[in-house]
């Protein structure tokens, strides 16, 4: 078994939590919430907000983590049979699908109450269907619908089918071609955003105007952001990744124990681009214009042993990470069953600063419930329901590794 990398568990933790205090920063649903809690930007100074404005971006550096943690943990230097691919498809599914369905369940009467209303349950059945199936981000108008950050576990599955075959083509690459790999994976990961924000096209809107957001309706916009296929290379930039430090590994080389060599410059640049860039294109950032960056990060982190990484690898921080799909699903349904209540028994929806800390106390110590209660058990028995039921005898693929 890989040895466990607590730093990087329990970095997730921040991505999750910046990531909900962005979606504080506009309000959500207009038929079921009125307002939203984080309605005072102007007490943050600029750099403070730009950063907090900017919270998908943390979306991209999950799917880099993604692929370096699969990489780590599944082993790609052989050939794949049916009963391992089984085995790896039941864990992954054991992994997402308990907190996301219960995603979907809390969600549900807010967005089944305008059709129930309209007696129009029909219209509610294909994204019902494709949200439940994970497969809501192949149509680019139906991508967020439900319970919207749900459409990067649906990216997720698709690159979990994919990380068999790609990972064991990528896995071949020496240390100099998998830095050359992940330099040639930002070029593609790059060409569809620099595309729809550099070809004045109508179908972009007005996507060409620098530091404008594209309009979130249309139908070339979300093909761009939440499309699985156009974000696929910065999963694989992960899974290069995580070829790069087994080798640095094996290799015992000079970094390990300096991982702060790495990734705190990366970090840093990181900070102060998304802080005083206000000139970038959001796409250009939402969809991997950093994620060479992203990559230097997690794989300092993994490899490092400051005390930074050892504040982010103590127990606490590794609950919380661990805690953190939890609160990345839960935090949309959790939002608008508080708003609904405090609308009913106060006549008004929440909003400000201490609304915004109880509320993220809320969703923490929700999600803390969750992970302890429910997903940890229900990963437990699905993992064992998938693995009985599989076999090695037959060889799926036989793309076998060679050594370098």
């Amino acid at each position: 078994m890989a040895a466990r990398l607590p730093a990087l568990t329990g970095l997730r933790f921040f991505l999750a939590l910046w990531v909900i205090i962005f979606h504080q920063s506009f309000p959500w649903f207009g038929f079921s919430a009125r307002g939203y809690l984080l309605d005072v930007p102007l007490v943050f100074p600029s750099a403070v907000w730009a950063i907090i404005s900017t919270g998908y971006f943390a979306v991209g550096v999950f799917f880099v983590l993604s692929g370096f943690i699969l990489s780590y943990n599944y082993p790609l230097a052989g050939r794949w049979r049916l009963g391992r691919f089984g085995r790896y498809l039941g864990a992954r599914f054991a992994r997402i699908y308990p907190v996301y369905g219960l995603g979907l369940f809390l969600i549900a009467p807010f967005i089944l109450y305008p059709y129930i209303k309209w007696h129009w349950l029909q219209g509610a059945l294909k994204p019902a269907l494709l949200n439940v199936g994970l497969v809501q981000t192949w149509i680019p108008y139906l991508a967020t619908s439900w319970n919207f950050p749900g459409w990067s576990v649906s990216n997720e599955a698709c690159f979990y089918c994919c990380f068999p075959w790609v990972g064991l083509l990528l896995w071949r690459l020496s240390i100099w071609r998998a830095v050359a790999a992940i330099f040639a994976l930002w070029v593609l990961a790059m060409a569809a955003p620099v595309a729809a924000t550099s070809i004045p096209l109508s179908v972009f809107d007005h996507s060409a105007t620098p530091g404008r957001h594209l309009d979130s309706d249309a139908f070339w916009s979300m093909l761009v952001q939440y499309n699985p296929i156009l974000r696929l290379p910065e999963f694989c930039v992960g899974i290069v990744a995580g070829r790069i430090f087994n080798q640095l590994v094996a290799r015992n080389s000079w970094v390990l124990g300096r991982g702060i060599c790495i990734y705190g410059p990366a970090l840093l640049f990181e900070i102060l681009a998304i802080a005083y860039g206000k000139t970038l294109p959001h796409l250009w950032l939402a969809n991997g214009l950093f994620t060479p960056i992203h990559a230097m990060v997690i794989v300092g982190l993994a490899l490092g042993n400051d005390p930074f990484v050892r504040v982010l690898s103590t127990g606490p921080m590794e609950f919380l990470g661990n805690a953190s799909y939890a609160m990345y699903i839960l935090h949309v349904p959790t939002f608008l069953w508080l708003n609904y209540a405090a609308f009913k028994l106060f006549g008004a929806n929440p909003g400000g600063i201490v609304s915004l800390t109880l509320y993220l106390l809320l969703v923490c110590g929700l999600s803390a419930i969750v992970y302890q209660y429910l997903e940890r058990p229900a990963n437990r028995v699905l993992r064992r329901w998938f693995s009985s039921g599989s076999s090695d005898r037959i060889v799926t693929t036989n793309l076998a590794v060679g050594r370098n």
